[in-house]
């Protein structure tokens, strides 16, 4: 039913004075009370870098008054390996990420931080163009190879857990591909949520009539969507609008947005957005155009696990293609998230976060750096399953090896031969079966004819 016209003016004026949702109440009651936040910051090439570290005391504590009898997670991982989280973007901020920090009332520690540029890593000239006095700010290689770098030492951390968003996943695969071999050899595993590792793939699959999220839309949207991609009208009230209902159908799909989310948007660095993203949304240019790491990720040893939501933007094409080539992975399908499934499935994601952490740390799935060798071998046990979620099974990927969570079974080289052979072995035996079951029945027929069954038996 419509709103009147007159009424709808009067709705919108009340919700100006109303608060927006906050992303704590998302994650109760398994949010605990005595959650600590430290915040620093490092200094890298003049530009304050701010973090904070999220924490809670050992149950142990004779101070430690918290009640676990309400909650659903479990305790068992206290004192286990931190996480670093990295946020998307480019040049969002860590706002967003923040019903992540639930894995420190597990008992890991998460990092989380800005990047140089947004947030409260605001560079020190304000109105200053980033192209002319921070042209690293524009490169993948200085966030990933540099920036990450220089927190995990700052951080002493010996051995961690990456977290990574969107562009976050981007950068998590180029440092456990290319980063300082001292540092990331403490890299016990990823998370990538939303992850891509193709742009071309990332643009073509959501066009995709199949499956893709633009795909998915009426073809007249379609078509004006084209049209102002042509005309470059990025700035035009029709394109902002057509993005904004997109924002909320394939991006978040939690609205009105809560209160992370919003903090995220109104402290990004757009010029760093442009410069890495390009100015459309629903292509990728910029720096990013050309990206394409897939055919790399075999050498990606440790255990992997991608998540992503079932009207994410990054579509099954782009999930596939990853899942296909990293060694020790699996992936998780949220059905009710868009892309930041942290804020639309947060006990989900979290729980199944936390799993795939214990079974790294208790040894079940097993990756290890070697420079001799991209070999990895692997051994599961249960998948995550709830009732809001898909059942899943764990099979071994197509080109990579290792172990996967999907719907689907695929099968490498070799399981294919096995399952040839399998099939064809089958087959013979089946038609040998029938071929003598119709020998039997001609038999049959034959004695039958040869009986004369209407005769009448004489006496003696």
């Amino acid at each position: 039913m419509k709103v009147p016209r007159r009424r709808r003016r009067h709705l919108v004026e009340d919700d100006r004075t109303t608060a927006p949702w906050k992303c704590d109440d998302l994650l109760l009651p398994d949010l605990c009370d005595n959650l600590t936040v430290t915040e620093g910051s490092v200094e890298i090439r003049g530009i304050e870098v701010r973090y904070w570290k999220y924490e809670i005391q050992s149950p142990y504590d004779n101070e430690y008054d918290y009640d676990y009898s309400n909650s659903s997670y479990s305790t068992s991982s206290i004192g286990s390996i931190p996480i670093v989280a990295i946020h998307g973007g480019p040049g969002f901020t860590h706002n967003y990420m923040l019903p992540l920090k639930q894995q420190a009332c597990r008992g890991r520690p998460i990092y989380f931080y800005d990047q140089a540029g947004c947030g409260k890593s605001s560079l020190p000239e304000p109105n200053i163009s980033v192209t002319e006095k921070y042209p690293w700010l524009l490169t993948s290689e200085y966030y990933s190879l540099e920036e990450l770098p220089i927190l995990i030492q700052h951080w002493g951390l010996q051995a961690y857990h990456i977290i990574g968003n969107s562009w976050g996943t981007i950068l998590s695969q180029i440092f456990a591909l290319d980063g300082n071999d001292d540092i990331k050899v403490g890299l016990k595993s990823m998370v990538l949520s939303g992850p891509l590792s193709e742009a071309k793939l990332y643009v073509d699959s959501q066009w995709s009539e199949e499956d893709g999220t633009i795909g998915s839309l009426p073809l007249y949207v379609q078509g004006r969507i084209r049209s102002l991609e042509d005309e470059k009208a990025y700035n035009t009230v029709e394109y902002e609008e057509i993005v904004e209902i997109m924002t909320s159908q394939f991006t978040i799909r939690t609205a009105p947005y809560p209160d992370c989310f919003l903090k995220s948007r109104e402290t990004a660095n757009e010029e760093i957005y442009v410069g890495m993203q390009g100015a459309s949304e629903f292509t990728i240019g910029g720096v990013l155009e050309t990206l394409n790491i897939t055919h790399r990720l075999v050498e990606i040893p440790i255990p992997v696990f991608l998540t992503h939501g079932k009207y994410d933007t990054m579509r099954p094409a782009v999930i596939q293609a990853m899942q296909d080539v990293l060694p020790v992975v699996e992936s998780l399908l949220l059905n009710k998230s868009g892309h930041i499934s942290m804020i639309d499935e947060p006990k989900m994601m979290n729980a199944a976060i936390a799993n795939f952490f214990d079974r790294v740390e208790r040894g079940d799935l097993v990756g290890r750096w070697d420079s001799t060798t991209t070999t990895t071998t692997i051994t599961t046990s249960s998948a995550i399953r709830d009732d809001n979620s898909e059942e899943t099974y764990f099979h071994r990927s197509s080109c990579g090896g290792g172990m996967v969570i999907s719907r689907t079974l695929c099968f490498g080289s070799e399981e294919t031969l096995i399952v040839a052979i399998l099939l064809l072995v089958v087959v013979i035996l089946v038609g040998l079966i029938l071929l003598t079951v119709r020998r039997d029945k001609r038999w049959l027929l034959a004695r039958r004819n040869r009986t004369d069954y209407t005769s009448v038996p004489t006496g003696p």
